[in-house]
């Protein structure tokens, strides 16, 4: 029986892992966010962005957008869902590069930059199915 690590497994010390990059983490995180979005999400975060839209198109027109579409919000709300993370790679590249400010401030700029797109894919959205 053998009393050391080196011992049971004498070609153990040869094997090396390299950690992953941020990039390919990145990647990987926005891939999953896509997938995880559809399946038990339902396209509840895109709903919240189409609500949040529809307030603008009430404030600027005066009529809901959402219920004009009436049953076409719920695809609608699925595809906002599986673009919502797209941006998380440029966005996360161009925070990491920032030589001040501490997590906080990244994490807020992320989640900000998030927002915006799918705020801005809700309201293209919004527009193209009132339109038809």
């Amino acid at each position: 029986m053998p009393k050391t690590a080196s011992d049971a497994a004498p070609h153990a010390s040869n094997v090396s892992v390299t950690p992953a990059s941020p990039r390919r983490r990145a990647l990987f995180t926005t891939g999953l966010l896509m997938l995880l979005g559809i399946m038990p999400g339902m396209g509840i975060p895109g709903g919240l962005m189409l609500g949040v839209a529809d307030r603008f198109f009430i404030a600027f027109t005066g009529a809901t957008a959402l219920r004009a579409i009436g049953e076409t919000a719920w695809p609608l709300s699925l595809i906002i869902t599986v673009l919502l993370p797209l941006p998380l790679l440029p966005v996360l590249s161009w925070v990491s590069r920032w030589r001040s400010g501490g997590v906080g401030l990244r994490l807020f700029a992320v989640l900000v930059a998030l927002s915006v797109w799918g705020l801005l894919l809700s309201v293209v959205g919004l527009f193209i199915a009132v339109r038809r």
